[in-house]
């Protein structure tokens, strides 16, 4: 997404080290999650973190669309991926309800989160051929 923008300003670098910086405890929160083998409270904070990834990340679209115009397409195919956020707000949220009554459902929520980030979207591929 960075790489589509033909300028970048304060606002956008420090929203992508906020993104950054979350996305970096990801190991940390898998490995402790992982000696604890699925620990219930190990559950809540690695869907705790993934919900700070997905508003830090939202905080970066907003920063990014900022400088776009309106009917800019490159604009249309970011504000797509709005769908891809809720979806992992959602699937983080249903994990912390799941993490005391199956912790299998949780661990299958977040693998379902993460494929879902890693199909990569042609919105934005598409709008740049324009």
């Amino acid at each position: 997404m960075l790489h589509t923008l033909k300028s970048v300003n304060s606002p956008i670098m420090l929203a992508n080290l906020n993104l950054l910086f979350w996305l970096s405890l990801v190991p940390v929160a898998t490995n402790w999650m992982g000696e604890t083998h699925f620990a219930p409270n190990t559950i809540i904070v690695y869907a705790v973190l993934f919900m700070f990834c997905g508003f830090s990340y939202s905080i970066l679209q907003r920063n990014i669309l900022k400088t776009l115009s309106v009917d800019d397409a490159l604009g249309q195919a970011i504000k797509k991926q709005d769908k891809k956020v809720m979806f992992s707000t959602f699937c983080a949220m249903a994990a912390i309800a799941f993490a005391f009554i199956n912790p299998v459902i949780s661990g299958v929520l977040f693998i379902l989160q993460s494929a879902v980030w890693l199909i990569p979207d042609k919105n934005i591929e598409n709008a740049l051929k324009k």
